[in-house]
């Protein structure tokens, strides 16, 4: 009797054993850059700490902002809408996000044709806008292998428009904006279970009681997602590149 038990606890600690591995390997989203697009779809990718290498004297990530040169004057309401909130993320005292010129800017805001949001993102109708990295050697990042190939060092960001859409004054285009701006950071999605199914079952609770702005799909799906950064997002940054 005493030999089965010892068997049955053997084999039981042999089934368990993967799952305790495989909950060790997952990743908080601030360690995660969960959205990168490509044209057949979105990319989750767990071990590339893609990060901007931009601090300046005073400590705080800059980000230079423009929105003139690719929005155009005729999208009143989307350029008001930018320049309330493009600099939402600097409440945390780690980013310090300013308007730039064309030349200097390292984020651009554009507004593009349906061709270019077809091509660079597959024509997805659903999203309100999607985010484009490119590493310091200008390369863009559409694809884990590219992710894995680049120098890791964010330089340049895109945050695209989907055209197609009408881009009012209200809070889903201006919730939208602060999201992509988080990818922007380098942050991804907090796990769910639309962008992680594996995983989803042993984090259910966990993740789903976190307050976060970069939470993907309707707030129905969770129980708040705020109109801002919340502390959960600033502490994400604080994690992510060492302050």
């Amino acid at each position: 009797m005493k030999r089965i038990l010892s068997l049955l606890l053997v084999s039981i600690f042999v089934f368990i054993s993967p799952l305790q591995v495989q909950a060790a390997t997952v990743k908080p989203y601030y360690e995660i850059f969960s959205m990168i697009r490509g044209t057949s779809g979105s990319y989750y990718v767990y071990d590339i700490p893609l990060m901007w290498n931009n601090k300046s004297t005073n400590g705080t990530l800059q980000l230079k902002i423009n929105y003139s040169e690719y929005v155009s004057s005729t999208q009143s309401v989307l350029r008001g809408v930018i320049a309330s909130n493009y600099a939402a993320w600097d409440k945390s005292g780690y980013t310090s996000a300013s308007l730039a010129g064309t030349a200097n800017a390292t984020v651009h805001f554009v507004y593009p044709t349906t061709t270019y949001w077809k091509n660079m993102f597959g024509g997805n109708e659903g999203d309100i806008a999607g985010t484009l990295l490119y590493d310091s050697k200008g390369t863009l990042i559409q694809s884990a292998s590219a992710a894995y190939q680049s120098t890791k060092l964010i330089n340049r960001a895109n945050i695209v428009f989907n055209p197609n859409k009408t881009h009012s004054n209200n809070m889903n285009t201006k919730k939208s904006l602060i999201h992509e701006l988080g990818h922007v950071l380098c942050l991804g999605h907090p796990i769910d279970k639309s962008c992680f199914p594996q995983e989803y079952h042993m984090y259910t609770e966990e993740m789903t009681n976190i307050t976060s702005i970069m939470h993907q799909g309707l707030a129905s799906q969770y129980n708040y997602i705020p109109d801002l950064p919340s502390q959960y997002d600033y502490n994400a940054i604080k994690t992510k590149y060492g302050y």
